[in-house]
């Protein structure tokens, strides 16, 4: 983890940003097809969203990763959620992830008391999913739940 350093996104690195988190969303086999367009939309969706709560990690002067995540009361609890973890794969088993999650825990903590951490990962493969379980993040009885919007509405008027 040397060298490493976490700190917020700024406007003038969503481009690199988009690069990496293509980069290491399309390296894992999650049959996803990112392009740096599409990636910078999403990061400028979450820097709308949520800017405070977004950091990229940094060696060497180039960005190699980055995580973000939403804040959202829940019943009697506040919690991190949504969280999106991104690391470029030739960076992979640098402890830059560890290094990103806990940042963005700490700084969720110090600043909206966070109890719970809640994210989205793709169960039936061992990388990331195996990570997270080391981390602590368990699979729950929740399921993300999808479907074309078109389809949907079809069958709605059936």
């Amino acid at each position: 983890m040397k060298n490493i350093l976490i700190r917020k996104i700024e406007e003038e690195d969503i481009a690199k940003t988009a690069i990496v988190f293509a980069k290491a969303f399309n390296f894992m086999d999650q049959k996803e097809d990112w392009t740096k367009d599409t990636a910078i939309k999403y990061i400028n969706y979450w820097l709308k969203r949520k800017s405070d709560m977004f950091f990229i990690a940094v060696k060497n002067g180039n960005i190699v990763g980055g995580m973000v995540g939403d804040i959202k009361p829940f019943k009697d609890k506040v919690t991190l959620t949504e969280i999106v973890l991104f690391v470029s794969p030739e960076f992979h088993t640098q402890g830059i992830a560890k290094k990103l999650v806990r940042n963005i825990i700490d700084e969720a903590v110090k600043k909206y008391n966070i109890s719970t951490v809640c994210g989205i990962a793709n169960s039936e493969v061992e990388f990331p999913m195996g990570w997270y379980n080391r981390i602590g993040l368990k699979k729950t009885k929740w399921v993300f739940i999808e479907g074309e919007a078109k389809e949907i509405l079809k069958k709605l008027e059936a």
